[in-house]
């Protein structure tokens, strides 16, 4: 059996002696098992759980599959889009915080230069 070492309070300590009757080993033994047991419970109902959770998102995104078929969309260009966007800005991590009025300015030019001729438009102007 292991041991393990305890700082209490001096003050709880003195309480813990008056009460001499009780085995504190076996209530901090107890203690530490219930825990354990606890966590432990927790933890495979939290496994479970994001085991369901993913089977439910999978069956949802088959029915919209059938309902509605495929879209054609890649979220992965969308991000490096967004990426690009912000990383014209050359901005270091010290003056990122200063003003998001630049960051603003690049990503409204970002979306406006997926427009083509006509299409595109900037404030008060056509």
């Amino acid at each position: 059996m292991a041991i393990l070492t305890v700082r209490l309070p001096d003050k709880l300590k003195r309480q813990m002696r008056r009460l001499s009757h009780i085995n504190w080993s076996q209530v901090v033994r107890r203690a530490i098992e219930e825990t354990v047991q606890a966590e432990l419970a927790h933890q495979e109902t939290k496994g479970a759980r994001i085991l369901e959770a993913s089977r439910s998102i999978d069956q949802l995104h088959e029915e919209v599959k059938r309902m509605y078929g495929t879209v054609e969309y890649d979220s992965a260009e969308t991000v490096r889009s967004w990426r690009g966007a912000r990383g014209t800005l050359h901005r270091t991590p010290s003056t990122a915080r200063k003003s998001s009025r630049p960051l603003r300015r690049t990503l409204a030019a970002s979306r406006l230069s997926r427009y083509s001729g006509s299409e595109r438009h900037t404030h008060g102007q056509k």
